[in-house]
C-alpha cells in the first residue's frame, strides 16, 4: 500500500492529515469528544447572541444618557460665557 499524500485517507486507517501535520482519526471527531465540541460551540453561540442583545439594549440607554449630558453641558457653556 502506498503512502497517502497530505489530506488523503488510507483504507486501513481513516486519517486526515491537517496542514500542521497532525493526524486526526475520523472516528475521534465523531465520539464523545466531538459532542463536547458541539455543545461548547452552541454555548458560545448563545453567549454571543445574548451579549449582542444586551449591547443593543444598553446602547439605547447610553444614547439617551449621552443626549441628556450633552444638552446640559451645552446649557452650562452658553450660560457661563
Amino acid at each position: 500500500m502506498r503512502n497517502p499524500r497530505r489530506g488523503e485517507a488510507t483504507r486501513a486507517s481513516p486519517r486526515r492529515v491537517t496542514e500542521k501535520g497532525h493526524t486526526m482519526r475520523i472516528h475521534e471527531l465523531l465520539d464523545a469528544g466531538g459532542q463536547d465540541l458541539v455543545e461548547y460551540s452552541l454555548i458560545l453561540a448563545f453567549v454571543c447572541l445574548a451579549g449582542a442583545a444586551a449591547m443593543m439594549a444598553v446602547g439605547q440607554n447610553v444614547n439617551a444618557i449621552w443626549s441628556i449630558v450633552n444638552s446640559r453641558l451645552f446649557e452650562a457653556a452658553s450660560t457661563g460665557s
